[in-house]
């Protein structure tokens, strides 16, 4: 079994989880302030879709580290589970990159 490609998916997953975590800690720390709150419910839309983005990124990570472990039995797992953490990661930036876009002032 490929060690680098499992630690990667794992980690990928871990950083999914914690950022998770600390957006929706900063979502409360936020919901306190009038104005983010106003501004909050103004991007609901958006703010959907970066909640969307850290799912499908948890749930891509999760379906990769799958396919890292099925690796061992088949190679093609271990390569589809390569590009399916590759994805959850794109998905990670992009939800980052949107969450970025509601808090900014």
């Amino acid at each position: 079994m490929n060690p680098i490609g499992l630690i990667r998916s794992i980690v990928v997953l871990t950083l999914s989880i914690i950022i998770l975590c600390y957006t929706y800690k900063v979502m409360i720390g936020l919901g306190r302030r009038d104005l983010a709150s106003g501004r909050i419910f103004l991007k609901e839309k958006i703010l959907l879709r970066v909640f969307i983005g850290f799912f499908l990124n948890i749930l891509l990570a999760f379906i990769g580290n799958m396919l890292f472990c099925l690796g061992e039995y088949a190679l093609i797992y271990r390569e589809i589970g390569r590009y399916v953490a590759d994805l959850a990661v794109v998905a990670l930036l992009y939800a980052v990159y949107l969450l970025y876009g509601v808090i900014k002032k």
